[in-house]
């Protein structure tokens, strides 16, 4: 078995085939080749595999390549990790390039700590250049500067990308948290970690050249795709370091605030986030802010139904009204936009405008959630299978697909419009346990029960279920899963729901199958 080398550089990357050249090349010109080179490629689909095999040819050090969905930077980060087998682990984003002695001059930086010392440090953390030459963000306040990540960004609030390395056995018993629903965290999030435990030596030398790409940097995410993350990164800061750097806890504070909003979180709950007295103090004396930013992102992203959004969802829960939804709607339905990808809770999907009951969705989040996800909520606790049957497949499969991790939902939906609008919301909403199939009769086939763990929710689109076989289609499916059944066929996905409450919350005491039909007009129920 070779030796392991000196560095592992890590690179993750996602459609960025015409970049990852420069980043390879920047590499072949290092001083330092005691290497290998890790690419984890988040679901490219631009032919990157293909580029990467070709550098492997050319390249007078290891490259290893790994592929996985497109599940965010930070989970191939873990992933990286995990696969690198050199002591000290470089992070090159795909656009990047190093500067030809980079590597060396970090590792000089790393030697000239006293040996003894070395177990107290993480790494070496450089500058970055922008394209005109000119150094990112602040300069550290001496070269070189031994202290931790938060008291360099938090307490001396420097600021600006900068790059390094660090031990990889230090990475791998600090990765990224997977069990948020997101494709993105911020990278200080480790750092804060680490800094509670470990000191990091600054050096004012330039090290990596930073181009920028357009789109595809994470920083331009919308603010709900971004919000757990923001979320969590700034619980952390605030939990960890808000005492001891006040200020810096204060504007986490505003900022975990703007994202538990921008999440479907009330007041209360917002509240009961930090675990420390102050935590809370902040919270509240920073929730007028944080609330004004929250309403502005809403007005940003919407235009005049965000200004309309932002007014309603302020309202106390007894405002919340009949009369009101219907006036609300009215205005919302002279706008000149007619669908709207619109975020609903903590998750993405499109609204027809037109429908009265999706854009009570959008004004009154708070309405779907108690009138519409209560009961289903109530029943999912209980376990036991559930096949939902109806418009708008994705609806509930992503709201409550992030709140109960521990189920796997089954979409069918045979339209490819709508399944590719589906397929994209998931993504969107980085939601992992919702599994999407185009037709009911390959879907019945017996290989996908077994394969499936239980419990599952199943959910199938309206169209999917017509047809003169449907009826044979559906007596399988119950032999086969033996579910609790909640057939509805509505006109869009917020009247379902509230059809499906209502008659269940009818029925359930009954029976556990419940047959929901026709529920725009007269509904039927049966029960079975």
């Amino acid at each position: 078995m070779p030796d392991a080398p000196l560095f592992t550089i890590f690179t993750a990357t996602f459609n960025r085939r015409d970049t990852l050249a420069r980043a390879f090349h920047s590499i072949q010109r290092q001083t330092l080749r005691d290497l290998e080179w890790v690419i984890v490629d988040d679901g490219s689909t631009d032919g990157t595999e293909e580029e990467v095999r070709r550098f492997a040819e050319a390249a007078p050090f290891p490259i290893k390549f790994l592929r996985q969905p497109n599940l965010g930077k930070y989970r191939a980060w873990n992933a990286g990790i995990r696969a690198a087998t050199g002591a000290l682990v470089a992070n090159l984003d795909s656009d990047d390039e190093y500067l030809p002695d980079a590597l060396e001059r970090l590792h000089l930086a790393w030697q000239d700590l006293p040996s003894g010392d070395r177990n107290r440090f993480v790494g070496v953390t450089g500058l970055c250049l922008d394209e005109q030459g000119n150094v990112v963000g602040d300069r550290f306040p001496s070269s070189p500067f031994d202290s931790d990540s938060a008291t360099a960004g938090l307490g001396l609030d420097v600021q600006g990308d900068k790059a390094g390395f660090l031990r990889r056995d230090v990475a791998l018993a600090h990765p990224f948290p997977e069990d948020l629903p997101t494709r993105f965290i911020p990278e200080g999030r480790i750092w804060l970690e680490i800094a509670r435990f470990y000191k990091t030596r600054f050096i004012n030398e330039p090290v990596l050249l930073i181009h920028d790409s357009g789109n595809g940097r994470l920083s331009r995410l919308d603010r709900l795709e971004r919000a757990p993350g923001d979320l969590e990164y700034n619980r952390f800061a605030l939990a960890h370091f808000g005492t001891r750097f006040r200020r810096r806890g204060l504007k986490a504070a505003i900022l975990m605030s703007r994202a538990a909003l921008l999440l479907g979180m009330t007041p209360i709950e917002i509240v009961k986030l930090p675990a420390t007295a102050f935590g809370k103090l902040a919270t509240v004396a920073g929730y007028p802010l944080a609330s004004f930013l929250y309403r502005r992102d809403l007005i940003r992203a919407y235009g005049r139904v965000g200004l309309l959004a932002s007014v309603t969802r302020a309202l106390p829960r007894f405002v919340d009204s009949r009369p009101l939804r219907h006036i609300a709607c009215a205005l919302v339905a002279s706008s000149p936009d007619r669908r709207l990808e619109a975020n609903v809770l903590d998750f993405k999907m499109s609204l027809d405008l037109n429908a009265p009951l999706d854009v009570a969705a959008l004004l009154f989040p708070r309405f779907l959630v108690s009138r519409g996800v209560r009961f289903v909520r109530h029943k999912l606790a209980q376990g036991g299978t559930f096949i939902d049957v109806g418009a708008g497949v994705g609806f509930c499969s992503l709201y409550l697909s992030r709140k109960r991790t521990d189920r796997v939902f089954v979409a069918v939906e045979r339209d490819a419009d709508q399944r590719a609008l589906l397929e994209r919301n998931l993504q969107l909403s980085s939601v992992a346990n919702v599994s999407v199939h185009g037709d009911l009769a390959s879907f019945c086939d017996a290989d996908h029960f077994v394969e499936l763990p239980r419990p599952v929710i199943i959910r199938i689109g309206a169209d999917a279920w017509q047809g003169g076989s449907a009826n044979v289609l559906w007596s399988e499916t119950l032999a086969k899963v033996s579910p609790d059944v909640v057939l509805v066929e509505g006109a869009s996905p917020v009247s379902e729901w509230l059809a499906a409450n209502k008659y269940l919350e009818r029925h359930a005491a009954k029976s556990e199958r419940i047959f929901v039909r026709n529920t725009t007009d007269s509904a039927e129920a049966n029960s079975r």
